[in-house]
């Protein structure tokens, strides 16, 4: 039996691909059994113990050498958790419950540290437990539990694996006389085998039940998304809660049906409460709504994302939007891209490209986005999936894809530059949001079709590479005069003066020191240079006109690169406060992904993505508001509670209202129903 391990696995690092094939397969016999307790008693934390009920035991292998040992038993008869987000009844749960098996133990050997090893190890085993399960004990087993103990353990290859955190236990152990308290919780793992078990217990039957009013009484904010959370009276978050609900209201014209309406009111509290993976399922289980009716708000309940996006910039703008030319002459329009980590191939637009996030070449989705800042506030404005080149191939596999997640049908390759450039241009036509400035970084700055393409009236000030090359003065092209007798002579045409590198300016330039901005941990000061340098030529045809390369040291000697087209009367001053300005959208992406879910979701199609988007940037405008408000509100100052008769609610309604916009978005009761298009 060459595969029989008689000694835990040798010291083996690296990488999964260096080594063999990864294989797993239950224990087949009782030399086996004995070995597979002997390295679980003296190498897992928790020893060998008892298992419960029926159970398997499974090595892993890579080749022929052991790595892993796990076992799968008896699920927890009461598990709040678990049942919670199955839904079922305890009649349910008695008829039902031998469909769960737990994953008691999962032991890598010692020595063994190899990157992916742990998920890769389970996601073969899950591959083929159902058919062993069924094989052995006559049941197919529908989901797989288990329990991570924070305290030695974060979870990392469970969700690597596809598993879903539903919470924490109670600090319960079973005993065969039942459960013995031990006071310490673990965090409760689950992995859906087969999906089809919503038809027959639990959250599916209340798809039917979704309410029109959705009930927030047990919501509360995320601590992280306001100020001083800690003041806060239990009235207070009621309050907050409450204009939640006001401020969703602002978007009703948008959707059709009360049900859907009051999914969104889930959907957004949910972005914004103190939930940790804020996607469809945890947000239902927790506002008590139908997973599958949250999910079709995002894919197929009818509503109108454009109508909704049209009200979103209504509100943003009445929020931050600059309203005097000097405050225009202080904001900007700023650009970015953000990527989305993602297992699999199925996703929209998913594919290996580079992830900043990461800084390297990961299996992802990318978004471009445009934001925008003024002296009165900053927030994001429009997001655009991109869909990589090989999507749009005429290959069975992606026309497949493209048909599966609702790619449109007219939609045409675009690099990520083209699709910011459509969204500026779209952005300065709708004229609700003006400014003098674009602000990118040095991807879109070193694309000089980006910046000749954006509107005349703007300025950009764009970071660059540290090895970006310019000339000093006008291009000059001339033939190089002979340096040798031998030869033919030159008789193409070169650039007179030799192309320097940024960098190369930057160690001979002078510098002036400034203050950037008042930054609440005091003055954020740099040292600032610019000079008129002109951009490279590929060739004599191409223009070069002159324009601005600012360089800018900070405090810990950080060297910063940028072009800008601003007029030659640009002062430094204005740049270095300009300098400022772009880092908004980073600010915007961080809150988003680290408290408002952004990046939690799990939806596949094009509109679903989109549309999820959208939620997250009402998220952020809310928590805007409310940060706002909040910071006004003196000490002990109760919040004026909301209302529409006379009385200041501190999320007021823009005075616009709704008497210019396009029938279509008009709230419900200002539409005339039986002319609803």
């Amino acid at each position: 039996m060459s595969e029989t391990p008689a000694t835990p696995a040798p010291a083996l690092t690296g990488e999964l691909k260096d080594f063999g094939p990864l294989t797993v397969r239950p224990v087949r016999d009782d030399e086996e059994d004995s070995l597979w307790k002997r390295f679980v008693r003296a190498f897992h934390y928790l020893g060998f113990g008892k298992l419960f009920g029926h159970q398997i035991k499974y090595f892993a292998f890579l080749g022929h050498t052991p790595v892993a040992a796990l076992s799968f038993s008896a699920p927890a008869l009461k598990l709040a958790p678990r049942d919670q987000w199955i839904g079922w009844t305890p009649e349910e749960r008695k008829t039902h419950l031998s469909r769960i098996v737990c994953n008691s133990r999962f032991l890598i050997f010692p020595e063994v540290t190899i990157k992916n090893l742990a998920s890769a190890v389970l996601g073969k085993t899950l591959a083929r437990l159902p058919s062993d399960w069924e094989g052995r004990f006559g049941i197919r087993p529908w989901i797989v539990e288990t329990f991570v103990d924070p305290r030695y353990f974060s979870g990392t290859s469970y969700k690597a694996a596809g598993f879903l955190c539903l919470g924490s236990t109670a600090g319960f152990q079973k005993t065969r006389g039942g459960y013995d308290y031990h006071g310490q919780s673990k965090e409760v793992y689950v992995s859906v085998l087969d999906p089809a078990f919503r038809s027959v217990v639990g959250l599916e039957r209340k798809d039917e039940e979704s309410p029109e009013v959705p009930d927030l009484s047990g919501w509360s904010p995320a601590p992280t998304t306001l100020p001083d959370k800690e003041a806060l009276t239990p009235s207070d978050v009621s309050r907050i809660a409450e204009e939640l609900c006001t401020f969703h209201d602002t978007f009703s014209g948008v959707f059709r049906d009360k049900r859907v309406r009051a999914h969104g009111v889930v959907y957004l509290a949910g972005l914004c409460s103190t939930l940790v993976r804020k996607s469809v399922e945890p947000i239902a289980l927790s506002m008590k709504v139908g997973v599958r009716s949250l999910q079709r708000l995002m894919t197929g309940r009818e509503w109108d994302e454009k109508a909704m996006q049209h009200l979103y910039k209504e509100r943003l703008a009445f929020e931050i939007a600059s309203q005097t030319p000097d405050e225009t002459e202080l904001s900007m329009l700023t650009v970015d891209d953000s990527s989305f980590v993602k297992k699999g191939k199925e996703s929209v637009g998913v594919a290996r490209q580079y992830c900043g996030r990461l800084g390297k070449v990961e299996n992802c989705q990318t978004g471009v986005f445009v934001g925008y800042v003024g002296p009165r506030g900053h927030g994001l404005l429009d997001a655009r999936l991109y869909m990589p080149e090989e999507w749009f191939s005429e290959t069975e596999e992606f026309a497949d894809r493209r048909e599966k997640t609702g790619v449109p049908k007219d939609l045409t390759f675009a690099t990520k530059p083209r699709i910011a450039g459509e969204m500026i241009k779209t952005l300065r036509e709708d004229g609700r949001f003006p400014a003098r400035w674009v602000g990118c970084d040095s991807f879109y700055g070193a694309n000089r079709e980006f910046l000749d393409s954006l509107p005349p009236d703007l300025w950009y000030f764009a970071s660059i590479r540290s090895n970006a090359r310019v000339l000093r003065n006008p291009p000059k092209w001339e033939v190089p005069p002979r340096k040798s007798a031998k030869g033919a002579p030159p008789s193409k045409v070169r650039l007179a003066e030799k192309p320097q590198t940024v960098a190369e300016i930057a160690k001979t330039a002078s510098f002036v020191p400034l203050i950037l901005k008042d930054a609440s941990k005091g003055p954020l000061g740099a040292r600032i240079c610019a000079l008129r340098v002109y951009p490279v030529p590929e060739t004599e045809k191409d223009s070069s006109r002159a324009e601005w390369l600012i360089l800018l040291k900070t405090p810990d000697g950080e060297m910063k690169y940028a072009f800008s087209n601003a007029p030659e009367t640009t002062s430094l001053e204005t740049f270095g406060t300009v300098s400022t300005l772009r880092w908004s959208i980073e600010q915007c992406f961080l809150e988003c992904k680290s408290y408002l879910g952004m990046g939690h979701y799990e939806h596949r199609s094009w509109i679903a993505w989109h549309r999820h988007m959208t939620y997250v940037f009402l998220a952020h405008l809310f928590v805007t508001i409310v940060r706002r408000r909040l910071g006004d509100k003196k000490k002990h100052h109760v919040f004026p509670r909301p209302t529409t008769h006379g009385r200041r609610s501190f999320l007021p309604v823009p005075r616009q209202g709704t008497r210019d916009l396009p029938r279509r978005l008009l709230p419900p009761e200002k539409r005339d129903r039986g002319q609803i298009p």
